[in-house]
């Protein structure tokens, strides 16, 4: 029997601040273990918590580029069980009065996925299992998250990783987050239920928890898809359970039964007051959104700059920014993008190397440019410079240091040619002959004789005329 795939997705995703939720601990990603601790994220008895303002403002952008209603009384709730990882005995969330809710998101396919909520709260500390112990690393404790949640809109795992996809690309261009799966700041649990074409109602959910690739999205929709028409197809019920992905199986394994809901005996929490974001403070978060990768999409798009090279570049929103440092000096959008799509990326896939840690100085690329384009270098000798330039250096001074202008002057030239045709007096008579390859050989031998150096357009004008004399 064929069934209808039922997915709703949940996102935690980390904010891009510098201190914590409720307290001034910074982050610390990849520090030692415990070395990012405050009192207030441990729950130490009469601390008090204090909401970062940066943290309202990054939630209320996410809002708006997902097209979602901004509720601009923001209250905290308390979530309340016991855990290694959650030192309070409670997480403080926003369930009763989510920042935002009624959002979406487009599809390329122009189906909508409606987003239910979302909502801002802390995270918990990181647990690493080892044989039979467990670590616990409280530096993640207490980082700002917002969750969000989407409808029950998505009917595949393609819809489902395209998503993930389009909310990461908007967080990121926001600013929001910077949405590595890898490193835990996007995070992704799959609702996922089948049931026959043609019924109304769900078929029992299963929760697929923590999920940390786009890969792993979809490999666990494909096996949970398998699974559950497996056992439907014999008969039997799904039962309603938390699974996890195991990469190693490619399998969902079952990590805990849903007999029973969970009561977290949900309260407000009464140590922070409510805060209201007056329409004055929403409305310069608005005006001062930063441009998302649609928007700048267009914009190249518009300049001139070819949909695949354009596409490259909002992919990768680092390669975007540095690109766009790069036209601040240079008006040739296209060039630029055949640079940076091309032996910039060359270069950064051979050193293993990501954009922002390349020693490229984006105007010296520019510079590089603009010299091709104003005749003082040629493409072949551009790229000497660039081997130069990629290691910190600077443009005009490699060109100066290795005399690699190109030599323009129409005297200066003709005595290239001149010394070339009288070496190669049988060129002359081919000429003659109306042999028009004499003209490519006379141009060889020039740019040998000048060391690649002379002015390519101009050089092959004064052959022609100088042959042209003879005759």
């Amino acid at each position: 029997m064929n069934y209808e795939v039922i997915i709703g997705l949940e996102l935690h995703t980390e904010l891009k601040t510098k201190t914590k939720m409720f307290s001034s601990a910074p982050i610390t990603y990849g520090a030692e273990a415990n070395t990012g601790v405050s009192i207030v994220d441990m729950a130490y008895p009469g601390v008090l918590p204090s909401v970062n303002s940066q943290a309202l403002v990054l939630s209320t952008r996410a809002c708006l580029g997902l097209n979602m209603e901004i509720d601009q009384l923001v209250k905290f709730d308390r979530k309340n069980y016991f855990y290694s990882d959650l030192t309070k005995g409670y997480q403080i969330t926003q369930q009763y009065f989510p920042i935002g809710s009624n959002g979406h998101i487009t599809l390329d396919s122009n189906k909508v996925i409606r987003i239910n909520r979302l909502h801002m709260e802390e995270d918990t500390a990181k647990q690493t299992h080892v044989g039979e112990y467990t670590l616990i690393d409280y530096n993640r404790a207490g980082n700002p998250l917002v969750e969000i949640v989407s409808e029950a809109d998505i009917s595949s795992a393609d819809e489902a990783v395209e998503f993930v996809e389009k909310v990461a690309s908007i967080l990121k261009y926001l600013e929001v987050s910077n949405v590595k799966m890898e490193e835990g700041s996007l995070r992704c649990d799959v609702n996922i239920s089948l049931r026959p074409y043609g019924f109304k109602d769900f078929g029992n959910k299963v929760e697929i928890k923590n999920i940390n690739s786009l890969n792993n999205i979809a490999k666990s929709i494909e096996f949970e898809i398998t699974r559950q028409s497996d056992i439907l197809n014999a008969g039997q019920l799904v039962e309603e359970e938390t699974r996890r992905y195991d990469e190693a199986s490619f399998t969902t394994i079952t990590m805990r039964k849903k007999d029973d809901s969970v009561d977290y005996r949900y309260m407000r929490d009464a140590n922070i007051l409510p805060i209201r974001i007056s329409d004055e403070q929403l409305e310069t978060i608005k005006t001062t959104l930063p441009e998302l990768a649609d928007a700048r999409l267009a914009r190249y798009l518009a300049n001139g700059i070819k949909e695949y090279d354009a596409q490259v570049l909002v992919n990768n929103k680092e390669l975007s920014d540095y690109f766009e440092l790069v036209i601040q000096d240079t008006d040739l959008y296209q060039v630029a993008a055949n640079w940076l799509n091309g032996e910039v990326l060359a270069y950064l896939n051979k050193e293993n190397m990501d954009i922002v840690d390349i020693k490229l100085v984006p105007k010296e690329l520019a510079v590089l440019i603009n010299s091709i384009n104003d005749g003082k270098i040629s493409g072949k000798q551009a790229k000497i410079v660039f081997e130069e330039i990629v290691l910190g250096k600077e443009t005009l001074a490699v060109i100066k240091d290795k005399n690699l202008e190109v030599i323009s002057s129409d005297d200066a030239i003709l005595v290239f040619i001149k010394d070339a045709i009288s070496k190669n007096p049988q060129s002359v008579e081919d000429y003659r002959a109306g042999r028009d390859r004499a003209l490519g050989f006379i141009m060889g031998q020039v740019m040998k004789l000048s060391g690649g150096k002379v002015d390519p357009k101009k050089t092959s004008i004064l052959i022609k005329q100088e042959l042209d004399n003879m005759l």
